[in-house]
């Protein structure tokens, strides 16, 4: 039997052995699967993956707002953003780029090459650790590095913990309904 499981956090670390996309031109969905995805960090102060463009990207849309400027005086800003479902955010410091087909073009933007076998999404699942505890004058202590964390008495825990899955065998359950006369 094969091997099944879940990452228990709701937005990853995963990785997909199956990529589905949605045209919206023609309502048909395309899928693919991926024996191994390239892994990259993302761009440094930021949560975009490395590669991510929304130029020709369907899911574009402006978002505008105001905020202040260093004058004081309130302005209008209007940034681009979109949804790339192939450069996915997989926890706080990397993405799964699933444009990247091999090996070689994974070890050109300095990814990791990762398998998608169950025993492979396992370790990725718990290898995101944050920091918590220790000795901080916010409290907040997440974004710190191992060696940070260390020094300041707190600890590095795995952000996501595996849910290995369960094989039951399929069976009919009575329902309690009765056959009743009228």
């Amino acid at each position: 039997e094969t091997e099944t499981g879940a990452c228990s956090s709701h937005w990853g670390p995963q990785l997909k052995g199956e990529m589905c996309t949605w045209n919206n031109t023609d309502y048909t969905e395309t899928c693919v699967t991926y024996d191994d995805v390239c892994v990259t960090d993302k761009l440094p102060g930021t949560w975009e993956c490395l590669g991510h463009t929304c130029v020709g990207n369907p899911n574009t849309q402006n978002q505008t707002y105001f905020t202040t400027n260093s004058t004081g005086h309130s302005v209008e800003v209007t940034e681009t953003y979109c949804w790339d479902e192939k450069r996915e955010s997989v926890n706080h410091d990397q993405c799964v780029d699933y444009y990247v087909e091999t090996k070689s073009a994974c070890d050109a933007v300095a990814g990791t090459w990762l398998s998608t076998t169950i025993a492979s999404q396992e370790s990725f699942c718990t290898s995101a650790k944050t920091c918590v505890g220790g000795r901080t004058e916010t409290g907040w202590t997440g974004e710190r590095d191992a060696t940070q964390c260390l020094l300041c008495g707190g600890r590095m825990v795995s952000e996501s913990s595996w849910m290995a899955g369960t094989w039951v065998d399929p069976a009919m359950v009575a329902s309690g309904n009765l056959w009743q006369d009228r």
